[in-house]
């Protein structure tokens, strides 16, 4: 108990101004703290944006010295938290042709260090390499701030790569002044015919140096096999990203070596004078245009005795998606006495089902005189039947499985179990796809025979094999291995496809003063 008059009021008071003052005190220093951790914060942000800023100048005047005209150029990088470093082996850039023969060879076109220019502030960094200017944070994860120098538009890939030549490690801390001269300029990568042997592991340059007239040299444009592009960088999410944007091609991301790889397919081209495929194998149709692609499409088939009981296909067939363009002949279906006895029968069956409704569409012609007619015709005496698959031979929307002579069995036909379990009961329904379609068509409807095939093999692409049946069972009446054809098309121009390749190397030298 507390008396009137007693010392214990005033040690009370004492006391509570003591601690009073000590919570003022703590309360000071805990704000002193914060404010300098926000303050720190606050100035490592200004660096960063700084160095951004920086950074960006920097790669544009990198590109006036390694692709352009101008002599040496300075960036001031200005004051501020961070340091700035050369690293010379910093990332690696490869570009490989794979299977760019039939025996499946692979070269490697290019193979170099690109290095980098980091600004390193905390646990973020802003670098310069290969003509772009990347940020990584403190997860790993990396963006793109200014475009690398890769163009890809139309098919035509060009890449000037940009890579340093210096061969030391440079560092400087606070704002040190980068200046960046050049080495050396647009040395040809690709397309270069007078390529030399590399000694690397592949084949070499040029391709194969023993192919009879070069004609695997480093040359555009490129027909087979696949390009793939290889970054091996700190920042490969970056490039990751960037290559799905300005592509279409297949990336594969591997953590394990921070590195990211692009593949894009060669389109092939149109395929021009080719050897009819022995029964049961198949010409590859590759980056073939949308719409109606077709050029010239033309069969020259040898008979195997006669065309007695014929049933001869091309077709394509993807799974959800086919076509198949038949032939039949009626009996004796031979040459006697200068002309062909007998009458040729075409059918062309497409389907699709890889959408939320099944549709299939048939048409047929089954009175075609070859004796007379330009587009199906049979030389006697030698039996040889030529087709133009383009021509205006007349077709009718209606069932192909009743065609005289040829129903009574499915395997006839390539799709036959689904030829003869449908039936066709309404109009089509891809006639007005293209621009150039005619509109849709009701049974009994016509259309030229070049019209469909055009139509249908643009449906399917860009990219199919084209495969040849005779049959049913032995009755082969086409001898293959002395048939021929031609086939030209318009090529696709979507982004997974590569035609063109230019590649140049550039090189820089980067001095922190």
């Amino acid at each position: 108990m507390i008396f009137p008059g007693s010392d214990e009021r005033s040690q009370s008071e004492v006391l509570g101004t003591v601690l009073l003052l000590g919570l003022v005190v703590a309360g000071v220093g805990i704000l002193g703290v914060v404010g300098t951790t926000a303050l720190t914060g606050t100035q490592q942000q200004v660096g960063v944006e700084r160095a951004i800023n920086s950074m960006t100048l920097f790669d544009s005047r990198a590109a006036l010295v390694g692709l352009g005209d101008a002599d040496a150029q300075a960036v001031d990088f200005g004051t501020g938290q961070g340091s700035y470093e050369v690293q010379p082996d910093a990332g690696r850039i490869q570009i490989t042709h794979y299977n760019y023969s039939n025996e499946g060879r692979t070269e490697m076109i290019y193979n170099e260090t690109l290095g980098a220019l980091v600004f390193t502030s905390g646990e973020t960094e802003i670098a310069y390499q290969g003509g772009g200017v990347w940020r990584r944070g403190a997860n790993g994860g990396s963006l793109l701030l200014s475009p690398p120098e890769f163009h890809y538009r139309s098919a035509t890939l060009t890449l000037p790569i940009i890579r340093l030549a210096n061969t030391a490690v440079d560092r400087a801390g606070g704002g040190p002044r980068a200046v960046v001269e050049p080495r050396e300029r647009a040395r040809k990568i690709f397309p270069n015919e007078s390529a030399t042997a590399d000694g690397s592991s592949e084949v070499g340059a040029p391709y194969d140096p023993n192919s009879a007239g070069n004609e695997l040299a480093y040359a555009n444009a490129i027909r087979n096999g696949s390009v793939q592009i290889t970054v091996q960088s700190r920042y490969y999410l970056g490039w990751a990203r960037y290559f799905n944007q300005r592509t279409d091609g297949d990336i594969e991301i591997f953590k394990s070596n921070q590195s990211v790889r692009l593949e894009l397919e060669t389109i092939g081209g149109s395929i021009g004078d080719f050897d009819v495929p022995l029964d049961g194998n198949a010409l590859p149709v590759q980056g073939i245009a949308a719409d109606h692609p077709l050029t010239d499409f033309e069969l020259t088939l040898a008979p195997d005795g006669h065309y007695g009981n014929l049933h001869w296909s091309l077709y394509a067939d993807e799974g959800n998606e086919g076509v198949e363009v038949h032939f039949h002949s009626s009996n004796p279906g031979k040459c006697k006495s200068g002309s062909f006895d007998g009458e040729l029968r075409l059918s062309v069956y497409y389907f699709n089902d890889t959408g939320s409704e099944y549709y299939h569409e048939e048409w047929r012609n089954e009175t075609i005189d070859p004796n007379s007619n330009s587009d199906v015709s049979i030389s006697c005496p030698s039996g040889e039947l030529k087709a133009d698959l383009l021509g205006d031979i007349t077709m009718t929307y209606d069932d192909i499985e009743d065609m005289p002579g040829v129903s009574g069995s499915s395997n006839k036909w390539y799709f036959g179990s689904k030829i003869t379990g449908e039936s066709i009961t309404g109009p089509t329904e891809t006639l007005d796809i293209h621009s150039v379609d005619p509109g849709q068509k009701s049974v009994g409807g016509t259309a030229d025979l070049g019209l469909l095939v055009d139509h249908y093999l643009g449906l399917m692409g860009p990219q199919y094999d084209l495969t040849v049946t005779d049959g049913p069972g032995g009755s082969s009446r086409v001898d293959e291995s002395a048939s021929t054809g031609t086939l030209s098309f318009d090529s696709a121009t979507s982004a997974e496809y590569l035609t063109f390749l230019h590649i140049t190397e550039n090189e820089i030298d980067i001095a922190l003063e």
